[in-house]
């Protein structure tokens, strides 16, 4: 796709989460066609609120989720190493075979 044509595609997405009423990044995701549980190597998804998340099986190798709500989430089997869960809500999570070395 030219530049010339996805310049207002992008731009359309953006405005769609701008003016969404939930501040819950896999319902802003899924509203831009985006599918959360995939590579989020390295991301800064600190103080994001993933409540409720169904994150199974995703990267987040060296993710920061330093004060993230995560109550609820399910992340079986993701790839968590080296993540930072510094004053992160993680009641309720599921971690079950998610490989946490280093966390």
């Amino acid at each position: 796709m030219g530049e010339e044509k996805s310049q207002p595609i992008l731009l359309s997405l953006i405005k769609r989460v701008l003016v969404a009423e939930t501040d819950n990044l896999e319902q802003l995701t899924a509203m831009v066609g985006l599918n959360l549980a995939e590579d989020f190597t390295a991301a800064d998804l600190s103080y994001t609120d993933l409540s409720q998340a169904r994150l199974m099986e995703a990267d987040f190798r060296g993710t920061d989720f330093r004060g993230a709500n995560l109550q609820g989430a399910n992340l079986c089997n993701a790839d968590l190493r080296g993540a930072d869960f510094s004053r992160a809500n993680l009641s309720m999570s599921h971690f079950r075979n998610a490989n946490l070395q280093g966390v």
